[in-house]
């Protein structure tokens, strides 16, 4: 499995010109590790979009304890949960928003694992890829929509130091309605879920990915976490794009 994902990272990654080579890293560094030492603001700004319950939010305040963390999560029952753990963790704020491409509404998938909850259909596909129905819908609700780069001029946000994002297949839409705040290089890292395999309907392909942060001046700093489906090839990994030191804002 190991030889499929480095087989895979060197194939897309020689496709957008770029080359592997080593690199002084700790080994074993995670990717908000990693972007910990990206960061010199004395309070960073951080989001955690899908936050669910609050996992990540308390891995953020151990690294960044004077952090102004802002949570996001839409689907209702995880969010009373997210409550409790932000009130727990100040300076932190929730929001019961699904970060989108657009403002308004829209619907979104209730699955059996709230992990899986996604503002995309379940594929087809997505057993064969996963080997088991952890992402088979059970519901749906209408939720609240706002683009990343209205929420920040709502609430005066001028810039964001780590943005994380676990969306289940909506990551590509929420980078898509952040154009104003990543043309600008407002945001500093970008750590976010990348699927690989079908999991959901109109699912984003990696290289749009690489595309879309590329054309803003992100460089790609490396895959973290892979997982592998039921079909035992790579199925999702985390990313992490950074701006050059020299264009981040502190």
């Amino acid at each position: 499995m190991k030889k499929q994902f480095k087989s895979f990272v060197q194939s897309l990654l020689r496709r957008y010109g770029y080359v592997i080579r080593s690199v002084d890293v700790p080994r074993g560094l995670g990717p908000f590790e990693l972007a910990r030492t990206m960061i010199s603001a004395d309070q960073p700004i951080v989001f955690d979009i899908g936050a669910n319950v609050g996992q990540t939010l308390c891995e953020f305040r151990k690294l960044f304890p004077s952090a102004d963390i802002h949570s996001f999560e839409p689907f209702p029952e995880a969010f009373q949960e997210l409550e409790k753990v932000v009130a727990a963790n100040p300076p932190a704020h929730c929001h019961r928003i699904a970060l989108s491409d657009r403002n308004g509404t829209a619907t979104f998938n209730v699955n059996a694992s709230s992990q899986t909850n996604s503002l995309l259909p379940t594929a087809g596909e997505a057993n064969r890829s996963w080997g088991h129905g952890m992402a088979d819908t059970m519901s749906a609700i209408t939720v609240p929509t706002m683009t990343l780069d209205s929420f920040c001029s709502e609430n005066h946000i001028e810039r964001i130091d780590l943005l994380k994002i676990d969306a289940q297949g909506a990551e590509y839409d929420i980078l898509r309605g952040a154009h104003r705040m990543l043309e600008s290089h407002a945001i500093g890292v970008t750590v976010f879920e990348l699927l690989i395999v079908p999991t959901y309907e109109n699912q984003r392909r990696a290289c749009e990915y690489f595309t879309l942060l590329d054309s803003y001046g992100y460089e790609f700093r490396g895959f973290f976490r892979p997982l592998y489906g039921g079909i035992g090839q790579i199925a999702q990994s985390d990313v992490l794009f950074a701006l050059p030191k020299s264009r981040r804002r502190s």
